[in-house]
């Protein structure tokens, strides 16, 4: 071959890559934009999507939740109803978005908001251990919080009225199996209070509309509230004509318990007392008790990223 031959060819090669390469750059410009084609960010970003495996760990290395199935069997956790695997985060730890079309399974509610926060800038395969405050985690006894929602206090004792006179219907609703007929008595406290045999009632009278009846209390009986898990005792006055009976609560500072109000579940914590009112501070976060001011530790592992956050749609 000629010299002048082999100098044609190798111009073409130079000349045919060159041009491939600038269509190559051009539409990847287009597509991307030029900025984005020169890079491309291969970490998490809000808006992306994370496939994400995590041990979740109180400050003493125990561990209290993992999506690894034989870490749940090592620490005593597993459950057989639940489906051992990694969770799908939208990285969207403000909520100021919705995942995208394709994406619904994902979602920013699944996790802890700090942790949605620290998986941002992770990349494919990496992983982070990340340690989380209380107040970032699963909150703290909170009194300004109770005071807020009006749940800062409740009295020490309770006045209740001896003789009541209740709507019929109602009355059945409550106490279907009472035998509707004078001087009739019936267990008041299994429905009022939640604990059989404590305080009776007698009927005194009834009518198509309404059955009246009184409360029969006895000085002393004591029992536990169910869900307040305190103690109380009735307190009944012999030498007055009153037709109130007191029930007083007996408590003390550090006394914890929970209560589901549709759906809500609010822990309560009893931080102070005198002669007339309970002082409660509240937590609406943790999922326990034990969860409360505790420091925690998350491992992270992203086992996938989809950089979704182009596809962005303002909720």
């Amino acid at each position: 071959m000629k010299k002048e031959q082999l100098a044609a060819i190798i111009l073409a090669v130079i000349i045919f890559g060159s041009l491939s390469a600038y269509l190559l750059v051009k539409y990847n410009d287009d597509i991307f934009g030029k900025d984005e084609a020169d890079n491309i960010k291969d970490y998490a970003e809000v808006g992306d999507c994370l496939v994400l495996n995590y041990i979740g760990k109180f400050s003493n290395d125990t561990v209290f939740d993992t999506s690894y199935e034989d870490v749940a069997k090592e620490w005593d956790l597993y459950d057989e109803s639940l489906v051992y695997e990694p969770v799908n985060i939208f990285v969207d730890p403000e909520g100021e978005f919705i995942p995208p079309e394709g994406y619904d399974n994902y979602s920013s509610m699944v996790m802890l908001k700090a942790v949605i926060e620290a998986s941002e800038g992770m990349k494919e395969g990496e992983t982070k251990t990340v340690t989380i405050q209380p107040e970032d985690g699963f909150g703290i006894w909170n009194e300004t919080l109770a005071e807020e929602w009006g749940l800062d206090s409740t009295p020490l004792e309770n006045t209740i009225e001896t003789v009541v006179d209740q709507n019929r219907t109602e009355f059945e609703t409550y106490f279907p199996d009472v035998d509707i007929a004078v001087d009739t008595v019936f267990d008041y406290g299994s429905i009022a209070i939640g604990v059989n045999n404590t305080l009776n009632a007698t009927i005194t009278d009834f009518n198509d509309t309404n059955i009246g009846y009184r409360l029969l209390p006895k000085n002393g009986t004591t029992f536990l509230v169910p869900v307040l898990n305190m103690n109380a005792i009735i307190l009944v006055d012999n030498e007055t004509s009153s037709s109130n009976f007191t029930m007083r609560y007996e408590t003390e500072v550090g006394h914890e318990f929970t209560m589901n109000y549709y759906g809500l579940i609010i822990h309560f914590k009893v931080v102070g007392l005198n002669e007339t009112d309970i002082k409660l501070a509240v937590n609406m976060e943790a999922p326990d008790v034990s969860f409360i001011g505790q420091t925690i530790v998350y491992e992270l592992k992203v086992e996938k990223l989809y950089k979704t956050s182009s596809l962005l749609e303002e909720s």
